[in-house]
């Protein structure tokens, strides 16, 4: 199925509600919808002259929003507001919500990781309101939009969870504790963010997974090890991270081409005749 833009996306539904009466205090409900992406779809650059919450909650891709590109994982989401252009690309097959709305309020452009998952059950009632028009639904619908303007202003006080200087903690963390047993769950979760996102993020601002990354760092210690002091190969794999000294002569040589011992003996300096 051919990958289809916003408006085409809008049912009758978004239509009445827009004509009708759409303020319940100094929140307006524009439209709602959700749809399949397949691998490969890809959203052309546009913008709205609405809020927009767009909620990922499968698949993975890229977003460029205001020209700065974000990846996107199961369970985030991108707050743009009016008037700034942005598209999408889905690398594999997923699933999006989307959400629009105006507002009085002044809510920033924000890419973030729905930790808790409440950001998607306010969007999801939102959408079944919309669809089922029972009693009260606009009313529901108003209340629930306050709600989720909140939650966005509470996220924004508390800083953009994305932020670079986060992943700058990770890569601080991993540097200085390369020799202890990480994982990267765990660290995920410290950050409140999605392991999909924590790995996609990272990936795009060190080049390299979480993971090699480690690998990288224990490798570097290992090499100052082997030329700087007489350890041997079984104390240097424990005291710098790795399982045991077969896994660390195998990942050794798999990465510099020689063993841990190749490679202590071409350190050595050449005795003079």
């Amino acid at each position: 199925m051919p990958c289809m833009q916003y408006y085409e996306m809008q049912s009758d539904i978004a239509a009445v509600l827009e004509r009708g009466p759409e303020k319940m205090e100094e929140i307006g409900f524009v439209t709602t919808w959700k749809s399949r992406k397949e691998a490969g779809c890809q959203v052309q650059l546009h913008q709205h002259n609405f809020y927009e919450l767009v909620y990922y909650t499968q698949g993975s891709g890229t977003t460029a929003i205001r020209g700065e590109t974000w990846e996107f994982a199961a369970r985030t989401y991108a707050m743009i507001p009016p008037g700034i252009r942005h598209d999408e690309r889905h690398r594999i097959e997923g699933e999006v919500y989307c959400l629009g709305f105006r507002t009085e309020r002044n809510v920033n452009l924000a890419f973030r990781c729905d930790t808790d998952g409440e950001m998607f059950r306010l969007v999801k009632a939102i959408l079944t309101e919309s669809v089922q028009q029972r009693f009260g639904y606009r009313e529901m619908i108003g209340a629930k939009l306050m709600e989720l303007t909140v939650l966005l202003g509470r996220a924004g006080n508390h800083g953009d969870v994305q932020a670079p200087k986060n992943f700058e903690y990770v890569v601080n963390y991993l540097s200085e504790n390369y020799y202890e047993k990480i994982i990267f769950t765990e660290l995920a979760s410290h950050l409140k963010l999605s392991y999909d996102y924590f790995q996609h993020r990272f990936r795009r601002l060190m080049g390299v997974s979480p993971q090699r990354f480690l690998l990288q760092k224990r490798l570097e210690a290992a090499e100052e090890m082997l030329t700087g002091s007489q350890a041997s190969c079984t104390e240097i794999a424990y005291r710098c991270g790795f399982s045991n000294s077969s896994q660390f002569s195998m990942l050794f040589k798999r990465e510099k081409g020689v063993t841990p011992y190749q490679f202590r003996q071409s350190r050595k300096p050449t005795e003079a005749p």
